[in-house]
């Protein structure tokens, strides 16, 4: 699908022939009619400028391809505008005759204003104008991906600074949405959106588009973590060995500030998370004293173990050293299950 010709909608391929005589400019723009909010995010146009427009995207070969589709899809008389574009073949090296202006990626733009325009340069393609309207009004979907995001922080930041602190707001929000997009192309520009306003995504496609089309070496981050199966495939019985697991240095996990795990099922084991010190959280006590009559919740004092060589205190030694480690800046805090 690399054809510019052939990433149009079918009836913008007659309009070439529609037009009054004597037309020589077509000057196009697009903006967003409105909807759930009243500003948008502009984003995404850089991808498809790169991707699609940019260099000798018309060729001999490729005329001849579209020409070969296009017989057969209309009726018998139509007639596809060989010589147009093969005028931009030999006049312009197979370069798009086009100007295309927009605000900055990234702007916030009020609705029912222009956010891109697009005008031809030669007057003899002043068809050229609307033909590729389809493809650049793909658009629309980085772009709404970007506003929501950014409402979305907007209201993560106004509870988080109603209610504790808004230190890590970059990362309160994390794309996971590989899985439930329509195509590869689509999850790389909307992941890659979603990075303007987040930093935490496991949608790789994301930053390939953010480093290949935008220049940004490393747009956004992850953690190892686990899933259902590599957890249950150690059996009930084995489940904090599955837990101690993940606090192999090899797997990364033993960043405090990166672990967030639940252990269920055993009545000699409390639930852990690792906290940011900014967000409030209280350390608990020393492994070697914890007992009924530590400073923590209710929760987590009917759930505390008594035996020294327990497993839940066996890991918490174990934190509680990655927290020294890494200067005391993190808390190692138990939450009920």
């Amino acid at each position: 699908m690399d054809n510019l010709l052939l990433l149009t909608d079918s009836y913008k391929v007659s309009h070439w022939a529609q037009y009054p005589p004597g037309t020589e400019t077509v000057y196009s723009y697009f903006e967003s009619r409105g909807g759930k909010y009243d500003e948008v995010c502009f984003f995404g146009l850089q991808y498809f400028l790169k991707r699609y427009l940019a260099g000798e995207v018309v060729t001999k070969a490729r005329i001849d391809e579209a020409a070969a589709y296009y017989e057969g899809h209309f009726p018998p008389g139509f007639e596809f505008n060989r010589k147009g574009w093969e005028h931009i073949v030999d006049e312009h090296k197979g370069r798009l005759p086009l100007t295309i202006k927009a605000v900055p990626e990234g702007t916030v733009v009020g609705v029912k204003n222009v956010l891109m325009t697009v005008e031809n340069t030669d007057p003899k393609c002043f068809w050229l104008t609307n033909y590729v309207e389809t493809l650049l009004v793909q658009v629309w979907h980085a772009m709404t991906v970007c506003t929501h995001s950014r409402e979305q922080k907007k209201v993560i930041a106004a509870y988080l600074a109603e209610t504790g602190d808004v230190g890590g707001l970059g990362f309160k929000l994390h794309d996971f949405g590989f899985r439930g997009v329509s195509s590869v192309e689509s999850a790389g520009t909307g992941a890659c959106a979603h990075l303007v306003n987040f930093m935490g995504t496991d949608t790789v496609a994301g930053l390939v588009v953010a480093r290949e089309y935008y220049g940004c070496r490393t747009a956004g981050f992850s953690i190892p973590a686990s899933e259902h199966s590599t957890i249950t495939a150690w059996g009930r019985a084995d489940e904090a060995k599955a837990l101690e697991n993940m606090l192999d240095p090899a797997l990364g996990t033993h960043d405090a500030f990166k672990l967030n795990f639940r252990m269920r099922h055993r009545r000699d084991v409390v639930p852990l998370r690792l906290l940011d010190g900014a967000d409030g959280a209280r350390p608990l006590a020393s492994a070697s004293s914890r007992d009924r009559s530590s400073p923590v919740t209710s929760t987590q004092a009917r759930r505390v173990p008594h035996g020294p060589g327990s497993v839940r205190v066996r890991l918490l030694r174990r934190l509680q050293g990655l927290q020294r480690d890494l200067g005391g800046d993190a808390a190692v805090e138990g939450f009920g299950a």
